[in-house]
């Protein structure tokens, strides 16, 4: 179940924009996809935006919303939210790759790896996630663990 109905278009816009943050998890580069993530990064005033409601997902522009795809040289370092969008998990298989072996929960292995990325952006400042989504209660306090851990 999604939170918000988006345009096909929309969805690989935002993909298109930050393809690092979309990841189809495999356990081999030739294996079928046994997982996938969609995230977001969002610049603190958008970010602020989606958390009040005043910015609805399907209105999000990755032109103004997302930081720059350009490193920064010498430039201002971006204050930056990562909004996990979509989780999918394809196999009940709890062992998974993304390029190297993972093990855990599907959920925390790719919120995990969601934040690794975006920690290796030398010209973002990261500050929380934001994951948007029905979970379990016992989830629900890692996510909130997540989000508080930048705060």
């Amino acid at each position: 179940m999604y939170s918000a109905l988006l345009m096909f278009e929309l969805l690989k816009n935002w993909v298109d924009a930050c393809p690092d943050l979309s990841i189809t998890f495999r356990r081999a580069k030739t294996s079928p996809p046994i997982g996938i993530v969609i995230a977001l990064s969002a610049r603190q005033s958008y970010w602020d935006d989606l958390l009040c409601g005043a910015l609805k997902e399907a209105e999000v522009d990755p032109e103004v919303a997302f930081p720059s795809r350009e490193p920064a040289s010498g430039g201002p370092v971006e204050e930056v939210g990562l909004h996990i969008f979509h989780i999918k998990r394809f196999s009940d298989d709890q062992t998974l790759a993304a390029g190297t072996e993972m093990v855990g929960s599907h959920l925390h292995m790719a919120v995990d790896e969601i934040i690794r990325r975006g920690s290796l952006r030398k010209q973002w400042k990261l500050f929380g996630v934001l994951i948007t989504s029905l979970l379990a209660p016992e989830v629900v306090t890692y996510e909130l663990a997540l989000a508080l851990a930048f705060g």
